[in-house]
């Protein structure tokens, strides 16, 4: 078999290694540690650090299957000691995962070189990962959306599928995706940096749509720990309020909706009454920010790397809303802030706003304030409905506060609007009972 040279490229151990799985069910026991030796070549040539990544999948998948043995050429040394049907299996998933793990590698040669090709052989071999799956998807619990994850062992890729009866929907979150994967590399020298899930592909599936995009490997800002954690929702704030002004306004999608159309169907039946007949200040305030792309940003709908980078994904598409929506949502859906990071959080919407030309206003606090009052009414029915009861909690909690700093901070807004912040205030008090009540059975 042909040896690799000191300066041969990647290419060129993949053909090598392509010509060997051409004939692979001719091989013999010693063909086949000459394959591995070669895909072993493969591990140690110098590549970038994705396709390193990307290619240890092979050494681990087979490290486990030996138990004890340390490298890939140990299965060389043990298949011919098979009988024939479990040789005949080993080959079969040994050809599998070659081809996939070489197919992934790849396509990181394709994006390193900037190659347009990357697209097209994502989305396939994203179909291939769908049709001869490693194992049984993972489900994500809490979505609107039925939502699975395919971790593949073989390409060290990770895929997100969510399927919906609405394809329009899917089809409007895929444009977004590249709109803002184009902003990503508009920005690249901008800081923090930030990287959005990659886009695969939307199908028909059994009457059904499908959504396939790249996982984003990593933790959630809500599941972020450590001292750093107030600094990456600042890094958020940043993220977000660059989003917003560079979204095109012509490419957003669906329509506005005042907050009582939207609490209308949502409000639990003991406190609706008392809050859509006192929604005119939060509505009023929320209105002076601007209407936008509505990122959903909440700490579930952001990632941060371990070198602290903040990842973008789910990019629904399917309304504006005021911006002040978003900068509650970074905040208003845990306790893990104090106020004064809170502080720090909006000061960053703030000088990113300015950073791009923005008018920054003071009642833009003010609305920043109601629209954490605003979400808490929205999500309320619906956390309890799934039974997040401390989601629930934290939520109201922060509400309640925002309606105690509109006192402090805006004393002549509370003043004029005092008969309605006290009835929402004995709304959020109402709420808090019934979640007590639901712990206590």
């Amino acid at each position: 078999m042909r040896k690799l040279k000191p300066e041969a490229t990647l290419g060129d151990s993949f053909h090598l290694l392509g010509h060997r799985l051409d004939r692979w069910r001719a091989l013999s026991a010693g063909d086949i540690e000459e394959a591995i030796r070669v895909t072993d070549e493969i591990l140690g040539m110098p590549l970038t650090q994705e396709a390193r990544r990307e290619n240890h999948i092979i050494r681990e998948r087979y490290e486990a299957q030996q138990g004890t043995e340390t490298t890939l050429s140990a299965l060389g040394r043990t298949v011919a000691q098979l009988d024939p049907e479990e040789r005949a299996q080993v080959l079969r998933d040994f050809e599998r995962d070659i081809h996939f793990t070489s197919r992934r590698l790849q396509i990181a040669l394709l994006e390193a070189k900037g190659d347009p090709r990357v697209k097209g052989e994502l989305r396939s071999l994203a179909e291939e990962i769908l049709e001869d799956p490693c194992g049984p998807p993972r489900e994500i619990e809490g979505s609107k959306n039925t939502v699975r994850v395919y971790n593949d062992r073989r390409t060290n890729e990770a895929l997100v599928v969510k399927e919906s009866e609405d394809q329009a929907s899917f089809l409007a979150e895929f444009e977004a995706a590249e709109i803002l994967i184009a902003i990503q590399k508009e920005l690249k020298r901008w800081q923090p940096k930030f990287k959005v899930c990659t886009p695969i592909l939307v199908r028909e599936e059994d009457g059904k749509y499908i959504y396939v995009i790249e996982h984003s490997g990593c933790d959630t800002l809500a599941e972020a720990k450590g001292e750093l954690v107030p600094f990456n929702y600042q890094d958020v704030a940043r993220v977000t309020a660059a989003l917003h002004h560079l979204f095109p306004r012509e490419k957003l999608r669906g329509e506005e909706r005042t907050l009582e159309d939207t609490l209308e169907s949502r409000l639990h039946i003991k406190v609706k009454d008392l809050v859509l007949s006192n929604l005119d200040p939060l509505e009023r305030a929320i209105l002076e920010t601007e209407l936008s792309y509505n990122k959903d940003g909440h700490p579930w709908n952001y990632g941060i790397t371990r070198h602290g980078d903040v990842i973008v994904f789910d990019t629904e598409n399917n309304m504006p809303r005021r911006r002040a929506y978003d900068w509650a949502n970074l905040t208003n859906h845990n306790r893990i802030l104090t106020e004064e990071q809170k502080d720090a959080v909006f000061q960053e919407v703030v000088r990113t706003r300015k950073e791009f030309g923005e008018l920054n206003k003071p009642e833009h606090k003010l609305a920043y304030y109601n629209a954490v009052c605003a979400r808490t009414l929205e999500l309320y029915g619906i956390l309890r409905a799934r039974k997040q009861i401390q989601h629930a909690k934290d939520m109201v909690l922060n509400s309640i506060e925002a309606v105690a700093r509109i006192e402090i901070e805006f004393p002549m807004y509370f003043k004029d609007h005092r008969k309605q912040y006290t009835h929402l205030r004995e709304g959020f008090q109402t709420l808090l009972t019934m979640i007590d009540s639901d712990c206590a059975s």
